[in-house]
């Protein structure tokens, strides 16, 4: 599924602080249990899933700040797993953020589908940050331009084979 490319509504820092935030802080809470609150159907098993496979392979997900969950290999920052907040903007959600700078190699995933899959979810820049104007990038052997300097490629509300991807890109880092 490729990536809607419309525009999205930029929140100021002061808009998006709840006081939910400090629990968060305090409690740094399993993705597991935001994610029950937050998800259903489909989406929720989506993410259960991947979160399974991420520990049975020895990786857990750390709490980075609401809502997202930061997964490194090797000690190296790979991903960030976001659920959407109830009152969000893109609520009932999840998404997975890579960041394209360790995603050079055309020969990290060998099959073309996957890859394919991988570059139909690269993010362009849409002005949304202070990396403007976005960065050209070589991401698997194919380049890009003006994408996002925060996440690339960025999977929303993957279903099956968006997770095979970035099973394969997790799994490459290791």
């Amino acid at each position: 599924m490729a990536r809607n490319n419309e525009p999205k509504k930029v929140l100021k820092q002061a808009d998006s602080q709840k006081p939910e935030d400090d629990d968060q802080k305090s409690t740094r809470p399993q993705i597991e249990d935001v994610a029950d609150k937050l998800l259903e159907g489909e989406k929720l098993k989506n993410l259960l899933d991947f979160i399974k496979w991420l520990r049975a392979n020895k990786i857990s997900p750390t709490w980075a700040t609401r809502n997202s969950w930061m997964v490194s290999v090797k000690g190296k920052r790979v991903c960030y797993i976001r659920v959407s907040q109830l009152d969000g903007l893109f609520t009932g959600s999840w998404w997975v953020s890579f960041h394209a700078e360790g995603l050079v190699d055309e020969n990290l995933i060998n099959d073309e589908k996957l890859k394919e899959i991988a570059w139909s979810n690269i993010r362009k820049c849409r002005v949304c940050n202070s990396c403007f104007p976005g960065n050209n990038r070589v991401i698997l052997g194919k380049e890009f331009e003006d994408i996002c300097g925060l996440a690339a490629p960025d999977f929303w509300n993957p279903g099956a084979d968006e997770i095979e991807c970035m099973k394969k890109l997790i799994q490459a880092k290791r």
